[in-house]
């Protein structure tokens, strides 16, 4: 008679085997795999195909109003029975009138039925069809958010449901993104309209006045207000999913921000909401600053505001702060104005992540802050498609093996798919194509960092690293059977 103890070594005998064998087979593909990819590096459409069924993790960076395309924006305003300006193509709540009095806009639903003004609305709130000429790239750009927020504000679950169902689509597990938070941050700006700067060389004084202001003037009911909507919209999402049958398996978390190109006390009074709000809210996860970095305000005070962060993370240390960094060139500001974005965001202002970092090595100390980086793992979010369009750099004129050779953490992403009129897969194609030198193992990183480098708590990252694997091995033995490798 077999023993229990002989039955025991038995079954552990047949699990090894069987985890060998799995782990044999699962190392197998990815390297067949691995060969097959370096075959079609060359062919976009290939490639195209190859990444439309790969896992891609989490897309990190992008804003949630410009994430869905004009077409959606057109759509929500005719049946929301919005207004349009059929000069400017501004969306508007109501009609309005210019100083004549002669109306200047028209229902939506009224305006679509002149010749060709669908396709002028749709080239005006994205970038199909641009042509530099009255407007550059970079301001055409930034101009489109305003024309269509009236669209945004108030369609919130909508859009979050739209842009769940395509990530699910594409095979994107997670997101995490910026929302706009407008009536909540002016409340918090009326708060400091009378506050007074005393301190401009030393603000760390007036900060604790200005922040303490804040709290004694009823910044918990802004904060709460401000909750609550985030709860709302996330909670609609999921019931917008159902009632359109959209497939919703993405997880999805929020970061709040600042603009950057405000007078210097709003843009406290909006850091200071945003941080409260992260604090407060478990749906939202970090703090980002955002709008034109070439600004006039955002260059004059670029220093004061990483002394600002500075202050808010010691008020709130267990906060994630992504910033927008290093999104500039020769072409939007002077060289004095290239020499230490990047190097303060990460070193003084603390960001875990930056956006962008294009102007890198415009900066004296690119090669100890590129070794920063590294060494603390600060990521980068690179949207290939937004630095080729707003910046014109791309190629080898971008930064990105630099980063990539140096071992800097890069998760790639869309930054505004709806505006750009891409997606995620299509940043993995851009930088398989461009940079050769990136091997399938590489490839898989940047969708690992994306887990890694979200600012998702420890139980989550593990859950969506288990589905990851799970998901490669899938991807990997099916490329392997359909391309017969």
């Amino acid at each position: 008679m077999i023993s229990k103890k002989l039955i025991s070594i038995f079954h552990l005998a047949i699990l090894f085997l069987f985890i060998t064998t799995s782990t044999f087979a699962g190392t197998q593909n990815e390297n067949k795999v691995s060969g097959f990819f370096e075959k079609i590096k060359s062919d976009p459409n290939s490639l195209r195909l190859f990444f439309a069924k790969m896992p891609k993790g989490g897309d990190l960076h992008h804003h949630l109003s410009g994430s869905v395309y004009a077409e959606t924006y057109l759509d929500l305003a005719y049946r929301k029975n919005l207004y349009v300006d059929i000069d400017e193509f501004i969306l508007q709540k109501s009609i309005a009138e210019d100083e004549l009095g002669k109306k200047r806009t028209l229902l939506v639903k009224d305006a679509l039925k002149l010749f060709g003004m669908r396709d002028k609305l749709i080239d005006s709130w994205s970038i199909r069809n641009f042509h530099p000429g009255k407007d550059s790239s970079h301001k055409h750009f930034f101009s489109t958010f305003f024309r269509f927020s009236a669209g945004y504000m108030g369609n919130e679950a909508e859009i979050l449901a739209i842009l769940d169902n395509r990530a699910t689509q594409e095979n994107v597990q997670y997101l995490e993104t910026m929302i706009n938070l407008p009536r909540e941050q002016s409340e918090t700006e009326r708060i400091s309209e009378s506050f007074k700067w005393e301190n401009p060389e030393e603000p760390q004084a007036d900060f604790e006045k200005l922040y303490k202001l804040f709290h004694s003037s009823g910044l918990s009911s802004i904060v709460s207000k401000a909750n609550e909507r985030v709860e709302r919209f996330d909670k609609n999402r999921i019931k917008v999913c159902q009632k359109r049958n959209f497939k919703c398996n993405t997880l999805i978390r929020y970061k709040t921000f600042g603009l950057r190109f405000l007078d210097k006390t709003k843009v406290f009074a909006q850091l200071v909401l945003a941080y409260e709000i992260a604090k407060t809210n478990p749906l939202v996860v970090g703090v980002n600053f955002v709008a034109p970095e070439d600004n006039y305000h955002a260059l004059r005070d670029y220093e004061l505001h990483m002394q600002m962060f500075q202050f808010l993370n010691k008020k709130y240390p267990e906060i994630n702060l992504s910033l927008h960094a290093g999104e500039l060139n020769l072409e939007l500001v002077k060289p004095e104005e290239l020499l230490c974005h990047i190097e303060k965001a990460v070193k003084m202002a603390g960001a875990k992540r930056i956006g962008h970092g294009v102007s890198i090595i415009y900066e004296p100390n690119y090669q100890k802050t590129i070794e920063y980086m590294s060494d603390k793992k600060v990521a980068v979010e690179v949207p290939l498609t937004s630095n080729e369009f707003i910046l014109g750099v791309k190629g080898r004129a971008h930064p990105f093996m630099i980063y990539y050779q140096n071992d800097v953490p890069i998760v790639l992403s869309t930054d505004d798919a709806g505006v750009f009129r891409t997606d995620l897969t299509q940043q993995f194609v851009i930088a398989a194509h461009r940079y050769r030198r990136v091997n399938y193992e590489g490839i898989k990183k940047f969708v690992y960092n994306s887990i890694e480098y979200s600012f998702l708590d420890k139980q989550d990252k593990k859950n969506l690293r288990d589905l990851l694997d799970k998901k490669f091995r899938e991807f990997e033995a099916n490329t392997v059977t359909e391309n017969k490798l």
